[in-house]
């Protein structure tokens, strides 16, 4: 078995079982960190940030218990193992009360011990399943999907498709207000090795500066006024998957360089935090403007851009996608019928199947 990416801390007051603890959990591939007592279990658990935690009930100074409502009050997401030797029903409610996720009677044999923990890893890692997938409510698309046969549209499906099937970490997509940039970010994901993993969206151009930033970097109790307890950001919730930042162009320029940084260092800290975290999520960026140019005229950072446009995928607006215009009307009036009641629409009138193709369409695919 396989502990990756897991922290847990153990906290008990004797020297020996620690030991053996640490020892034996060691092995089983996780990182671990021990401490003595709620003094120092409270510190330790603040510095190592634990994913897991195992909590001896007695200890010298107080119970354990307790500490565990603590560390839940601080880390909901704290899967907590409660380690006794009095397995009595009233310390067992007491401590499902508490938050407990299991416990372990002392003696702890270490087959037990090790089940218990690969199940607290995978309770760890459905919560954060769950959690994501209500987040994101992403709906698996495939480019087969995106309607469009025209020569301009197949050469961004296509290179679009070689970069989903890429290692690379960072894709750009540009185009203008209506043309698909955010279903082209969905077949992405779910065309890549990320596909399992969630995919998480924001708009940059709909959120406040400081609120994008604890959406993405998420933040630390107490970093400010309305932090009652640590929050994980969208850094760490896509862990393995993608981040679709929609409406890059609208970021202030201060978040610009701390992105900059994460995506040139590979880590990042939630605000108000010491720590490094690494990153492990694909980072697509959307705009409709033309990001070159405006870090030309100082409105964006051109070392972001550059960064970003490794990959650029242009998507080519409706009205240089010829014949399109008229197999997204057939699909959209086909989607009409479905929930009309009166007589089905039999299609366009060869008037307007002409002003169809003529028009400008400068609201593209979202006006059509």
């Amino acid at each position: 078995m396989s502990g990756k990416n897991e922290r847990i801390l153990i906290i008990d007051d004797d020297g020996f079982i620690r030991m053996a603890l640490t020892e034996a959990v060691s092995s089983w591939g996780y990182e671990t960190h021990a401490a003595e007592s709620i003094a120092a279990g409270t510190k330790a658990f603040e510095e190592f940030e634990p994913s897991i935690a195992l909590i001896d009930v007695e200890l010298p100074d107080g119970s354990g218990i307790d500490l565990l409502k603590k560390l839940k009050e601080a880390n909901p997401e704290l899967v907590a193992i409660i380690v006794t030797g009095n397995v009595d029903v009233a310390h067992t409610v007491a401590a499902l009360r508490a938050g407990a996720h299991d416990f372990i009677g002392k003696p702890v044999r270490l087959e037990e011990l090790e089940v218990t923990l690969r199940n607290a890893v995978e309770t760890r890692k459905l919560r954060r399943e769950v959690k994501a997938a209500r987040r994101e409510r992403a709906v698996a698309l495939t480019f087969d999907e995106i309607i469009g046969e025209s020569p301009a549209m197949q050469k961004a499906k296509e290179l679009a498709r070689r970069v989903a099937d890429s290692d690379v970490n960072s894709i750009l997509l540009q185009g203008e207000t209506g043309t698909g940039k955010d279903l082209f970010a969905r077949a992405i994901h779910f065309a890549s090795d990320r596909a399992k993993a969630p995919y998480l969206a924001i708009n940059c151009a709909a959120l406040p500066a400081t609120l994008i930033e604890s959406e993405l970097f998420g933040y630390e109790k107490g970093a400010f006024t309305d932090a009652k307890q640590r929050k994980e950001g969208l850094f760490e919730q896509a862990h393995g998957g993608t981040i679709f930042l929609d409406e890059i162009g609208e970021m202030e320029l201060p978040l610009q360089a701390k992105l900059l940084r994460v995506l040139e260092n590979g880590v990042f800290r939630r605000v108000g935090g010491l720590k490094d975290i690494k990153l492990d999520a694909r980072i697509i960026a959307a705009s409709n403007q033309d990001l070159k140019r405006a870090g030309e005229d100082g409105r964006f950072r051109s070392d972001l851009y550059f960064r970003l446009s490794v990959i650029q995928v242009d998507i080519p607006p409706l009205r240089e996608r010829g014949e399109d215009v008229m197999l997204l009307t057939e699909l959209y009036i086909a989607r009409v019928n479905i929930k009309r009641k009166q007589k089905p629409l039999k299609g366009l009138t060869p008037e307007v199947e002409r002003i169809f193709r003529t028009y400008d369409w400068k609201g593209n695919v979202r006006e059509l």
